[in-house]
C-alpha cells in the first residue's frame, strides 16, 4: 500500500476515534463514552470509606485474613515473629502466637478454621499451622525458601504457598 493512502486511512480513524470520545456517543466496543456531565459530575454521594479504629498489634505488620465465621481478625508480625488474633466485634487483641521466623503471608481456611502463616526467612522456611479455636500452632510444614503468598481453596481445603527463592508453589493438603 502506498505510503499517502496508508496515512490517509490513518488520519480518517483518528478522526472517527476522536469524533466518538468527544461526542460521548457509544464507542467501537459498546463502552458509553464520556459525556460533559460525567467530566464534571460532584464525586459520588453513595457509601464511603472511612477508617473507624486502629488496633495496636506487634512490629512490622505484614498479611492480614479474616476468618467469616468467628470474625477473628489475623495479622503476620514480621519483627516480632508473632501472629496478632483480634477479635472484629470488639477490634481489640485477643490473642498473640508465636510463629516461625519472619512470617509474611496469612490465610483462613474458613471450613476449618485453620490458619496458615508463611514464614519467609531464617532456619524456619515452613508454614505454621494454627487451630483458631485454641489459637495454638499445631504444625509446622516445610515448604519451599522464602514462602511469601498462601491461599486456601476452601472448598477442598487445600493450601497453595508460593515459594520466592525457589520459583515454585507447594501445594498442602489438610487431612
Amino acid at each position: 500500500m502506498p505510503i499517502p493512502v496508508l496515512t490517509g486511512v490513518l488520519a480518517v480513524i483518528g478522526a472517527v476515534v476522536l469524533a466518538v470520545f468527544l461526542s460521548g456517543c457509544q464507542g467501537l466496543f459498546g463502552g458509553q463514552g464520556p459525556t460533559a456531565s460525567s467530566r464534571t459530575a460532584a464525586p459520588s454521594t453513595g457509601p464511603t470509606h472511612r477508617v473507624t479504629a486502629t488496633v495496636p498489634i506487634g512490629k512490622n505488620p505484614d498479611g492480614v485474613a479474616v476468618d467469616p465465621g468467628t470474625h477473628a481478625v489475623y495479622v503476620a508480625n514480621a519483627f516480632d515473629n508473632t501472629v496478632s488474633v483480634i477479635d472484629a466485634s470488639t477490634r481489640t487483641v485477643t490473642a498473640t502466637v508465636p510463629v516461625g521466623y519472619d512470617p509474611v503471608g496469612v490465610a483462613v481456611d474458613p471450613g476449618t478454621h485453620t490458619v496458615y502463616v508463611t514464614n519467609f526467612d531464617g532456619d524456619t522456611v515452613s508454614v505454621s499451622v494454627i487451630d483458631g479455636s485454641t489459637r495454638t500452632v499445631t504444625a509446622t510444614v516445610p515448604v519451599g525458601r522464602n514462602p511469601n503468598g498462601v491461599a486456601v481453596d476452601p472448598g477442598s481445603h487445600t493450601v497453595y504457598v508460593t515459594n520466592y527463592q525457589s520459583n515454585s508453589v507447594s501445594v498442602i493438603e489438610h487431612r
